[in-house]
């Protein structure tokens, strides 16, 4: 049985979430939050930051990790996805559109 670390972040800021249209590879044509795969030697929290700032060029300033979520897909038997979930709870810049991903500010 074989196991893959991700995470995975969510931005809330009072009655809104900020989520992103996938535009490539898993999940393309969903809206998610960011993140993605923890890289070897690379601590979980330290993958989030990355991968936020890969997707929407948010630089994140503070977490709060709120859970930890572990399934597998009916097709893929025997391969454990474990996602690492967090708050995002301050961060600099402004969200950007890049070439995984185009940024939506939700009414909650």
């Amino acid at each position: 049985m074989s196991k893959k670390i991700l995470t995975l972040c969510i931005v809330l800021e009072e009655n809104r979430i900020l989520l992103a249209m996938k535009k490539r590879g898993f999940g393309a044509g969903r809206y998610n939050g960011f993140g993605g795969k923890v890289e070897d030697g690379e601590a979980i929290t330290e993958a989030a930051i990355r991968e936020t700032k890969e997707e929407v060029d948010l630089d994140v300033q503070e977490l709060e990790k709120i859970g930890i979520h572990e399934f597998e897909f009916s097709h893929e038997r025997g391969h454990i996805l474990e996602v690492h979930v967090f708050l995002i709870k301050r961060y600099a810049g402004t969200p950007k559109e890049t070439e995984e991903m185009k940024p939506e500010w939700f009414a909650l």
